[in-house]
Order: structure tokens, then C-alpha cells, then sequence
């Protein structure tokens, strides 16, 4: 008889998770071994969502290919060559102004900002306007946060580790917008709906291209809803299992 024990085996007896992300709507789903470092594409994955139509694309300065993890390959930002990519979407695609998702697998290097409003730090991602939507880090802590502006900013922030492989979530259920590392408790801050859900967005820079961030990113995804905390957690033990992980 065989047992199921939560991870099965794919072809050639390699391990893959029992719960699959692209099962949900996810409105961007970028995965390392789908990047093209030679052009700046980052293909989007397919989900139930509309993330295979938002792929990621070159803004003149293209991060590398960087070191592989459990034998996949990841995507490398140096702050130092100013390197970002364009989701060259609006915003109103990705999120709804009400409720949003967002989670990224990546390992940074140390922040050189330090600014209590994200919008000023190195972002992971960011609208390209006016930050109404900014998820970044920053030395203090270290933090990492998200910022979103309604009437005013209003950040959410946990601290995190640098120079190790973290899972950063975020996300907004209508009320709070909220912070969390690995599997570590959720920090909430009360916040109204987006503003502003016209401007294009980018990654590995904040909204004027001028903070960037630096190291490795494997697997960053967005929904226009507010996932639950059960389902956090399932997409926490699909990416564990994926990148070899345990966070």
C-alpha cells in the first residue's frame, strides 16, 4: 500500500509539491527557469488567472542569470548596474484597489535605504506613478514591507533576513495591508483602497527607478484577491518544495 505523505513523485523520482499555485488565479506567476537573461523576458506562467498574459520585460539595464537553487535557476538583480524589469501593465490588472495578494522567494543583499515610506527604498515591486503600490526593504531591521496609498501612505512591515533565501508575503483584504516572513505571523496596518490603479509597474526598482534592489529573486506572484492564511501557507510548502527549501 502506498502512503501519501503530502509530496509525490514526478518522472525520473524527483519530488514536486502536492499543491500547485497555477491552481489558483494569480495575476503574475514569474518563475526563475522561465527567464531570458540574453533579452530581459520573463515569461509569465499560466494559472487560473491572467498571468500567463503578464510577462515581464527588458527596461534597458536586464538582471543576469543567477546561481541555480535545487538545480533551478534563479534571476540576479545588481543594484550596482541599475538593473530592473518592466511589468508594463496597469496596475488595475494585477490588484483590485480593495483586496491583492503578493508573495516573493528571494535572497538579498544588505538595503542602502533605510526611508520609513518604501516608495524611497529599494522595491521588489513598484507602480511606476506616484507609489500607490510599492513592496520593498530597508536597513532597519531589516525590514521588508508594502506600501499603499490611499489618502495618505500606509506601510506594513516584518523583519526579514539578508543574505539568505526568505519567502516575503503581502497582502490587502479591504482593511489592513500586511507583512509576513516564511511562515512567521502576519503584522497588519489599517488602510483604505488603492487610489491610483492607472500606472504600469515594475520590478527590482521603486516608482522612479531610482532605489534598486540587489541579489536573487526565484519566484514572484501576484492575485487580485485576498488569499487566506491557509492558502499562504499552502503556496509556502509548494515553493519549499520546489527550491529544496524549509522556511
Amino acid at each position: 500500500m502506498m502512503l501519501g505523505l503530502g509530496l509525490g513523485l514526478g518522472l525520473g523520482g524527483a519530488r514536486v509539491p502536492a499543491f500547485d499555485p497555477a491552481t489558483l488565479a494569480l495575476t503574475v506567476y514569474l518563475d526563475g527557469a522561465d527567464y531570458n537573461a540574453g533579452t530581459g523576458a520573463w515569461a509569465g506562467k499560466a494559472s487560473a488567472g491572467s498571468s500567463s498574459s503578464h510577462s515581464a520585460s527588458s527596461s534597458g539595464a536586464n538582471p543576469t542569470a543567477g546561481a541555480t537553487l535545487n538545480g533551478i535557476a534563479t534571476v540576479a538583480f545588481a543594484r550596482s548596474l541599475v538593473q530592473s524589469l518592466l511589468l508594463d501593465y496597469p496596475l488595475s490588472s494585477l490588484v483590485s484597489a480593495s483586496a491583492w495578494s503578493a508573495w516573493c522567494l528571494c535572497n538579498l543583499n544588505a538595503a542602502d535605504t533605510d526611508q520609513a515610506l518604501y516608495e524611497n527604498n529599494d522595491c521588489i515591486f513598484a507602480d511606476t506613478g506616484g507609489g500607490y503600490l510599492q513592496m520593498g526593504y530597508r536597513q532597519t531591521g531589516p525590514h521588508h514591507g508594502v506600501e499603499q496609498y490611499h489618502s495618505g501612505t500606509h506601510v506594513a512591515e516584518a523583519t526579514f533576513t539578508t543574505g539568505a533565501w526568505q519567502l516575503l508575503q503581502w497582502r490587502y483584504d479591504g482593511a489592513n495591508v500586511q507583512a509576513r516572513t516564511n511562515a512567521g505571523v502576519w503584522v497588519p496596518t489599517a488602510a483604505g483602497s488603492i487610489d491610483v490603479l492607472t500606472n504600469h509597474c515594475r520590478i527590482g526598482s521603486n516608482y522612479s527607478n531610482a532605489h534598486f534592489i540587489d541579489g536573487l529573486v526565484a519566484s514572484f506572484g501576484m492575485a487580485a484577491t485576498s488569499f487566506d492564511d491557509a492558502t499562504f501557507e499552502n503556496i509556502r510548502k509548494s515553493l519549499n518544495a520546489r527550491w529544496g527549501l524549509s522556511l
